[in-house]
């Protein structure tokens, strides 16, 4: 399904590995130099991967088919992501105008899907500036109606797709290397063998409505979360959600957790994955022993509204404290920042090397950031939001 910022953004939002009720397809290595750059990727951290993107140049938002930036230095306001001088940015001819879904960066290259026809999906690959624009892949989908979403971060891009077929909604995900000049999707999961016979066969008295929800007995992928050495994703059956992890490294998918949050979030760091939950707190579990340790349910943690990782800090956005709460990944907490005299209820949006970005929660349009923290401030205790131009 295609996600919007905000699905994300208010977290209310295998040799043959067996996956609960059914068999899913064996993955395989999607290519080697995807995820082993020693930098961090901040696009994995991204509060709404397709939507806020950083690259080294410029930190990205895309919304309303419109790619603009901001110099890292926030001097600036929010511009199109066009150079030419005589350009109005009103049209499909300035760079900036993009008709494509899940912008995402790798590489020195921005990367999207477009749909330029029912039943066709293409990745794309083109320049910082939005300019030199190629079809790196084309995929063909045989059915009246579909679906999908999409992820991205550490050299890694996924399509969920959902194909309407005869007794139901196939799904599907598709994982492609943007280290691969020609990416080719390695299948992580599929229900297709879920469904009892040919879903795509042919029969009397067939379907007109299009129905993508949750099947019972039919498990689904509902999330994906690309990070370091890690495709993660989230399997949904009959109400309960398990998280799975497929090792880029060794294209082997394991069961990381049981009992999976819908509203969860988390962060890959030294062997140990750190989640969150409102009714957990902050918890890790040993990737490689399956050991869960709980650090601690933060103070109001039931009134929060937004919780975010990025690659020091757990976020906590409180509206009853009226602030954030800074914890690192074990559960000290760092610094409270009140929201003070900022005329909008902040949740986050992107981390860089040196800032926190937010956006305004109720702006549901435009996707702008609208203010930031100093990363060198919360490191001294004495950070403060400051409303960017």
């Amino acid at each position: 399904m295609k996600r919007t910022v905000f699905d994300k953004l208010l977290p209310l939002c295998l040799a043959l590995l067996v996956l609960t009720a059914c068999g899913g397809d064996a993955p395989g290595d999607p290519g080697a130099g995807g995820a082993s750059r020693t930098e961090v990727d901040y696009n994995q951290y991204s509060g709404a991967p397709g939507t806020f993107v950083y690259t080294d140049s410029a930190y990205l938002t895309f919304s309303n088919q419109q790619i603009r930036f901001l110099e890292p230095s926030l001097t600036a306001p929010l511009s199109p992501l066009c150079a030419r001088a005589e350009c109005g940015h009103s049209d499909e001819s300035c760079p900036a105008h993009l008709e494509g879904y899940g912008l995402s960066a790798y590489g020195g290259s921005l990367y999207y899907i477009d749909n330029p026809t029912h039943g066709v999906l293409r990745l794309c690959r083109m320049g910082l500036t939005g300019e030199d624009r190629t079809v790196l892949y084309t995929m063909q989908v045989d059915s009246p109606g579909y679906t999908y979403g999409i992820d991205a971060g550490c050299g890694y891009f996924t399509l969920n797709l959902f194909a309407w077929e005869l007794a139901g909604p196939v799904n599907t995900l598709y994982l492609f290397s943007l280290a691969d000049s020609r990416p080719e999707p390695v299948v992580l999961y599929t229900n297709r063998d879920c469904f009892d016979g040919d879903p795509s066969g042919e029969a009397e008295g067939s379907q007109s409505v299009f129905t993508f929800g949750a099947l019972p007995g039919i498990p689904q992928v509902d999330v994906t979360f690309p990070r370091d050495g890690w495709i993660f994703y989230s399997l949904l059956l009959d109400g309960a959600y398990q998280l799975y992890g497929y090792e880029t490294g060794t294209g082997e998918t394991s069961l990381v957790l049981e009992d999976w949050g819908f509203s969860s979030v988390m962060s890959p760091r030294d062997g140990l994955l750190y989640w969150y939950t409102p009714e957990d707190g902050l918890c890790s579990t040993d990737l490689a022993s399956g050991e869960t340790r709980r650090y601690l349910v933060p103070p109001g943690a039931e009134a929060a509204y937004h919780w975010h990782y990025d690659d020091l800090y757990f976020y906590l956005f409180s509206k009853a404290d009226a602030g954030l709460a800074v914890y690192t990944y074990e559960g000290d907490l760092v610094q409270f920042i009140p929201f003070g005299g900022l005329d909008l209820l902040p949740v986050y949006a992107l981390s860089t090397p040196d800032y926190i970005l937010f956006c305004d929660s109720g702006d549901y349009v435009n996707c702008d950031y609208a203010c930031y923290v100093e990363k060198a401030a919360l490191a001294a205790g004495t950070a403060e939001f400051i409303p960017l131009a």
